[in-house]
């Protein structure tokens, strides 16, 4: 799991942390996709799922889990509150 969902180079942190997925199984390549639903593209580095990931990131391999505002970047979030990359800090 850790070769595919963990970037060592992604935005939120200097240290290594687990995205939602990897496009084509390299978490540090800057690639970019659509999040569907109507949504926005995004950096696959910016995106972190915490639900699926959390328990084995902290628990089982001892990397830190980044845990932000679930789907605010999908659903747009709050405008000037929830959709601000702060909210995520």
């Amino acid at each position: 799991m850790q070769g595919w969902t963990v970037t060592t180079n992604g935005p939120y942190s200097s240290q290594p942390y687990f995205l939602r997925l990897s496009k084509t199984g390299d978490p540090d390549a800057a690639i970019v996709y659509n999040l569907g639903n109507g949504s926005i593209s995004a950096d696959q580095r910016a995106v972190v799922d915490e639900t699926a990931i959390a328990d084995e990131a902290v628990g089982e391999l001892g990397v830190p889990a980044v845990l932000d505002e679930g789907n605010s970047v999908v659903c747009e979030g709050e405008d000037g509150v929830s959709n601000v990359f702060a909210s995520a800090l």
